[in-house]
């Protein structure tokens, strides 16, 4: 019995930890360059049950008779981000750029350099290229300056008022992880096959009606455990203070 409600808790854990996961997902659907999750599930090992009767057979030997397997729980085995690219939609803004292909903006932060997909940056009061948070975006040289009319070409090439100013640093990068602020850490590796896309954003990689409908899921699925909980419980109740009780 409390086996029951040990496996029945770990699923009601799991699903509270998608839940969190998919909602957080929905929080981002219009957040630019965001990158979904997915959760991945382990199942705990299963076991044999079989009869405590014996079975008598005709030579005379007797083994127990085997009912099923008897799952004892799941648990979050990781939760991965989806880096596939999303769509990438058509702005009046010259200082919005969208990455097509390979490769991540360069941003230097408090922390250190990190790595985004979103290009909605501005121009500061000293006119430096920066994100909404007002850290800068890094080109080969180091932060980017620019007045007057600014044109990027597909290989990140940066003119100001038709000078070349700067080319925009763009990496790839291994062991990605995310850091918050729609900004990623991970190891810098050269970038290749990408085209720099002015007056372009990339949007988020979420569906949102598939995210609905999994949530609907992990939704149901907890509550699927939570009344297994209370079954087992009621259950276990009634043999402590009905079937062991002494007449």
């Amino acid at each position: 019995m409390l086996r029951g409600l040990y496996t029945s808790a770990s699923g009601m854990l799991a699903q509270m930890q998608r839940t969190d996961q998919l909602a957080n997902d929905l929080a981002n659907v219009n957040t630019n360059g965001y990158k979904r999750d997915q959760a991945v599930f382990r199942t705990f090992p299963q076991m044999l049950i079989s009869r405590l009767e014996r079975n008598q057979h005709a030579n005379g030997a007797s083994r127990p008779q085997r009912i099923g397997r008897l799952g004892t729980g799941v648990q979050i085995e990781e939760i991965y981000t989806n880096l596939q690219p999303g769509a990438l939609v058509q702005t009046e803004n010259t200082l919005g750029f969208a990455i097509e292909g390979d490769g991540y903006f360069v941003i230097q932060t408090p922390q250190g350099q990190r790595l985004t997909r979103d290009g909605a940056f501005t121009l500061n009061s000293e006119g430096m290229l920066v994100t909404y948070n007002g850290d800068f975006v890094l080109g080969t040289q180091g932060p980017i300056q620019l007045q007057g009319q600014v044109v990027v070409a597909e290989d990140g090439t940066v003119r100001s008022d038709g000078q070349i100013v700067d080319e925009l640093l763009i990496v790839s990068a291994e062991d990605v992880r995310k850091e918050g602020n729609n900004l990623f850490s991970g190891t810098f590796v050269p970038a290749e096959n990408y085209k720099i896309r002015q007056g372009f954003l990339e949007r988020s990689n979420v569906n949102s009606i598939r995210a609905m409908i999994e949530l609907i899921e992990a939704t149901r699925a907890y509550e699927a455990n939570q009344k297994a909980v209370w079954a087992q419980d009621e259950t276990l109740g009634k043999a402590i203070n009905e079937v062991g009780r002494v007449i």
